[in-house]
């Protein structure tokens, strides 16, 4: 009995061998279109990344310099650091070099929406309080677009990227101190300081008839509380009528008076009296009410009387004051506190 033998297979092994060569060859052509593509958009994306991280850093380093109200001084020396910490960055290889237009300069608005207002933009006069940064690679750009390696294969040779960033002022911690007393009128312009009085002891007269008075003297050895009296120019009779109340009713022999804040008329101050035209103030101290003795020596603001030129409006000017300054708060940015004093502070 005869078996039967195996047949073998008498086709060319070399052609089954040469089927692979077109699947090599298209796997390796995705293979390295995936490379490709995996370096040039690696590229775009580290490009991307460093020109955020450069305008990030030079709209902050512009900000630093919007100290206060910002004038073209400030803001020029913004644009000048903000061009610097440009520089300072790399973006492939290459210093960003920002364009003639790149750094503006106007108004945060915290929002809803938040966003940037142009300074050509807001109404005359507004405040600048925010810088913009735009950082560009693009054909039009100082450093031209980013050039791809691969991307000519597919007929894309370069890509352009432009972000920005946005900084504000940075943020402050502000004390406003707003004096009530009065006893920092000494280098006001509406003020004429006078150092002594006349070898008489009397005052000259106020244009306004408004004068500030010390609350102290010196007399040669020691300090002494300071008293003052008014003569009727006409009689020569002392003349009271004209005082408050509060002061009125605490003077000493009918006749010599000290300054007196109306919520604290126990306490001896200095402050601003008012006096009609018929009348001379003069100055005293101490419980012998001798004439005025103010030694050079010692400050004169404590010893000195001042004449105001224009009408007294001490709480006026302080709240005229207090506006302008809040006026030039930016909310977002700055935390402020208020101290506010007569002869005594307090604090909000």
């Amino acid at each position: 009995m005869t078996m039967p033998s195996a047949r073998r297979d008498k086709r060319d092994p070399g052609a089954r061998d040469g089927q692979i060569l077109p699947l090599f060859a298209a796997v390796m052509v995705v293979l390295l279109t995936f490379c490709v593509l995996t370096i040039d958009v690696g590229r775009m994306v580290t490009a991307r990344a460093q020109l955020q991280n450069a305008v990030d850093a030079a709209a902050l380093a512009g900000a630093s310099q919007l100290v206060g109200f910002v004038d073209e001084d400030a803001k020029d020396a913004a644009d000048a650091e903000a061009r610097r910490l440009a520089a300072a960055n790399i973006v492939l290889s290459t210093p960003l070099t920002l364009g003639a237009d790149d750094v503006q300069f106007g108004r945060y608005v915290p929002g809803p929406p938040p966003g940037f207002i142009p300074e050509s933009e807001l109404p005359s006069g507004s405040l600048v309080d925010s810088v913009k940064v735009t950082g560009r690679r693009t054909a039009d750009s100082p450093d031209g677009d980013i050039p791809l390696l691969f991307g000519g294969l597919f007929g894309i040779s370069a890509s352009a990227q432009e972000v920005r960033a946005i900084a504000t002022q940075p943020r402050r911690y502000v004390m406003f101190v707003m004096d009530r007393s009065g006893s920092m009128m000494w280098d006001a312009t509406d003020v004429d300081l006078r150092q002594t009085p006349n070898p008489d002891g009397s005052m000259d007269p106020s244009p306004t008839g408004w004068y500030w008075v010390p609350r102290r003297i010196h007399t040669g050895s020691n300090w002494q509380t300071a008293w003052f009296y008014a003569l009727n120019n006409e009689t020569g009779e002392i003349e009271t009528d004209f005082l408050p109340e509060h002061i009125r009713s605490r003077l000493l022999d009918g006749q010599y008076f000290r300054y007196r804040d109306r919520d604290r008329p126990n306490t001896v101050q200095s402050g601003w009296i008012w006096a009609p035209d018929n009348v001379t103030l003069y100055s005293a101290y101490g419980p012998d009410h001798l004439n005025w003795d103010a030694q050079g020596y010692r400050p004169l603001s404590q010893s000195a009387y001042g004449l105001a030129t224009v009408p007294v409006q001490a709480m006026a000017a302080s709240q005229d004051a207090a506006a302008a300054f809040v006026d030039l708060l930016n909310p977002e940015q700055t935390r402020a506190g208020l101290v506010t004093y007569g002869w005594s502070a307090i604090m909000e």
